[in-house]
């Protein structure tokens, strides 16, 4: 008994020697991370916070009472245009002036245009990427610029398709109010999605088709982190293998789901494909498949099996933005009754109250168009754009940019500098008409859409929507907030995106 007693005492000895030497092994690490960042080689690199090191700034996350917006704001009027920063527990390269945009996105396009492919849609999925995130991105962007130009991007034959879904986004909006109002984030999800479908799949679906819904929701959960907590996303980029774990089972059903869901319609058009009737882009991708094996092209840059892939990026671009767009729409003219009944006169005396607008209106709408560019100056729906990779060391002003390293232009920080946009708190369209308020009035410093070779790919199609939808639902209705309710402008933001907090309006018959 006493030997048994003897060797429990020097094995809890050992491990206290062990455990204390674990901990200060662990303490010189992180010592050695701040020393390196502080007095190492970090003069050539843009100026920024002090990075805190792995898994501390796990730990700093969750006591964080400052938010990733204001965060990233404070970062720029504390550190300048060009800021290194930690978001999500990866290192950024924050770019803060139009001029270093051009500079980095444009000049230097040849090197800082690659992006690096999803780690947890690769886990989950077996995503690579496609037109925004795949290795082939320049021909497949190129062919797919083609494709939605066939189909009617910017077009008379898409303005229709996306009028006539509006007319019944707006019927619906109608439909589902109740005496609190309505929330129309939902409605505007399944809307903007049935645009997509149209080019895409040659079909929409009704709002209330189950397996819809289901997508719609799947979307929506997948732009706001898929369930995701976002510690373990910190976790998770430096273990992908979290991403295989039952911790994230429930983003992986959503993730599963959507993909199913793009692979049939994919399969379904390749069963009944005919090559001289082109239906949609998917039968353009179909078509240009086939195309690149009868030629014999050893690197096809699309296979039939990938298709899903742009489809999914298409579908995940082309929803949550356009849907966080108009809700921003919707708030700030039921915050601001006074700009809303200005862009309702100038519907009625450009429009009228019986004919449903047209995208050829938007020439002759001065105050509308510099309403829906202020409501993207002000709450850009993509406030860092996408990422973009350094595929070379980049020099730029007197910093070095290391090659590998993940560069994002600070949209949102640009639109907020009262350098570029004096009183920048301010909801204010005259910041984009002449001083006769008669001439829509460009600005160089917005930047909603990114530029360079990565700029929105669907920004024409964007406008389409933005345009037809705001236009179409003011023609027929006030919109204003519930009684006693004040605008919450507090940004609700997901994986990449900007919107806002979920809100109520009432709408009123003109």
């Amino acid at each position: 008994m006493e030997s048994l007693k003897g060797y429990v005492t020097d094995w809890w000895n050992d491990m206290g020697i062990i455990t204390s030497l674990l901990f200060g092994l662990f303490g010189s690490v992180i010592v050695f991370g701040i020393v390196r960042q502080t007095f190492g080689k970090r003069e050539k690199l843009p100026p920024g916070p002090l990075k805190i090191p792995f898994p501390l700034n796990i730990i700093a996350s969750l006591f964080s009472k400052e938010g990733k917006m204001d965060m990233i704001l404070s970062a720029k009027r504390k550190y300048g245009d060009l800021v290194s920063i930690e978001i999500d527990g990866q290192p950024k390269i924050l770019v803060g002036s139009p001029e270093l945009v051009r500079e980095l996105f444009v000049k230097h396009g040849d090197v800082s245009s690659s992006r690096a492919a999803s780690k947890p849609l690769k886990a989950m999925i077996n995503y690579t990427g496609g037109i925004i995130f795949g290795e082939s991105w320049q021909p497949l962007r190129r062919f797919s610029l083609s494709a939605l130009r066939t189909f009617g991007m910017g077009k008379r034959s898409i303005a229709s398709k996306i009028t006539e879904e509006a007319r019944i986004f707006t019927d619906g909006l109608w439909e589902s109010q109740t005496v609190e109002g309505v929330n129309p984030s939902g409605l505007l999800n399944k809307a903007i999605s049935n645009v997509i479908c149209s080019i895409t799949f040659g079909k929409r679906f009704e709002y209330s088709d189950p397996d819809y819904i289901i997508q719609v929701e799947n979307i929506k959960k997948i732009m706001a982190g898929g369930n995701i907590p976002p510690v373990l996303r910190i976790v998770a980029q430096r273990f992908p293998v979290v991403f295989r774990s039952p911790l994230s089972k429930n983003a992986k059903k959503r993730l599963q789901s959507l993909k199913d869901f793009i692979v049939q319609q994919v399969d379904e058009h390749d069963r009944t494909f005919e090559g001289d009737d082109i239906r949609d882009i998917v039968d353009s991708f179909l078509a240009e498949c086939r195309r690149l094996q009868e030629k014999g092209e050893q690197e096809c840059y699309i296979r039939k099996e990938d298709i899903w892939m742009s489809v999914w990026e298409l579908f995940i671009a082309g929803t949550e933005t356009t849907a966080s767009a108009l809700a921003w729409f919707f708030l700030f003219m039921a915050a601001h009754p006074d700009i809303q009944e200005q862009v309702f006169k100038e519907i009625v005396t450009t429009i009228g109250s019986e004919r449903a607008p047209v995208y050829d209106d938007r020439k002759n709408m001065p105050y509308t168009e510099a309403t829906l560019a202020e409501v993207l100056r002000h709450r850009p729906v993509a406030p860092f754009g996408l990422p973009h990779v350094a595929d070379e060391t980049i020099h730029v002003r007197d910093y070095v940019i290391p090659k590998g390293s993940t560069i994002l232009a600070n949209i949102l920080g640009i639109h907020h500098d009262p350098e570029l946009f004096p009183e920048p708190s301010k909801f204010d369209p005259n910041r984009f008409l002449s001083d006769d308020g008669q001439t829509f009035v460009k600005n160089d410093a917005y930047t909603a859409f990114g530029l360079g070779r990565r700029s929105c790919l669907g920004e024409q199609l964007a406008k389409m929507e933005f345009f037809l939808f705001a236009t179409s639902v003011l023609q027929r209705f006030t919109i204003r907030l519930p009684a006693g309710a004040t605008p919450d402008y507090s940004i609700g933001h997901r994986m990449m995106t900007l919107l806002p907090s979920d809100f109520h309006i009432h709408l009123d018959k003109r």
